[in-house]
């Protein structure tokens, strides 16, 4: 899979390296979210299209996840498994997520190390 999207920020001529810094910070994680909210999408789909056959498509559900880029929002579809006629999340599955994981294995190894 191949996305791509450009990165454009404007930068006053009057900062300093703390405002600078803090200014990139900001529109990184800015981009980042933008390009998560293109590609779990496009994950997603490519999925289902290989699972026809495999599940029944439900309904979209919102799932929030804290990442190192801050609190992600996404949608994923809902599956029925044929098979088993289980209930789950065809994305979840793909991307390694629990059910009510909360926070990505990266937040969660942080958060151990700054409570140490």
């Amino acid at each position: 899979m191949r996305i791509s999207e450009t990165l454009e920020v404007n930068i006053p001529d009057d900062m300093d390296i703390d405002k600078l810094e803090g200014c990139l910070a900001r529109e990184t994680k800015r981009f980042g979210k933008q390009v998560f909210g293109k590609v779990l999408p496009e994950m997603e789909t490519k999925k289902l299209e290989g699972a026809k056959g495999v599940v029944n498509r439900r309904e979209k559900v919102p799932r929030y996840l804290f990442s190192r880029l801050g609190l992600i929002r996404f949608e994923r579809h809902k599956v029925k498994y044929k098979e088993t006629g289980k209930f789950g999340f065809l994305l979840d599955d793909v991307l390694g997520l629990r059910p009510y994981q909360a926070a990505t294995r990266w937040v969660r190894q942080r958060a151990l190390e700054l409570g140490c």
